[in-house]
This record gives C-alpha cells, structure tokens and sequence, in this order.
C-alpha cells in the first residue's frame, strides 16, 4: 500500500472514502489470513464482522466487507 496509489484511487473512483492504497490481492490475502485464523465463523458473526468493516469509510475496509461474505 502506498500513499500514491491511494491518492490516484481516490481520483479514479472519484469518491469520498478514504483509500489506503492496498490492492485487491493484498486485501484479499489478508481477508483469508484472517478467516482462516479464526476457523469457520457462524453466520450471525459473518454478518457481525461484514458489518464492522463496513462503518468505516475507507474503500478497502468495505471491499473486505464484501470479501468476508
């Protein structure tokens, strides 16, 4: 993730999240380290954890909300 590729994501997606500048690999990656972590979830916590991601306004936390489901 860098500081420059956040900025030209931003501008691309002309949106108001945040951007961190990871790619959808890296996020990917770390969405799987993390479940795999943590073993199968129920669903009640799937949705749980979807929706934590989701409250915040940066754009790779919300792909890795979607990611998770």
């Amino acid at each position: 993730a860098t500081a420059e590729r956040a900025a030209n994501e931003k501008r691309y997606l002309k949106s108001d999240l945040e951007f961190i500048g990871a790619t959808v690999p890296a996020t990917a990656k770390v969405v799987r380290d993390v479940l795999k972590a943590h073993g199968a979830l129920a669903r009640p916590d799937v949705t749980t954890l979807a929706l934590a991601l989701w409250q915040h306004p940066v754009h790779e936390l919300r792909a890795a909300a979607v990611m998770v489901l």
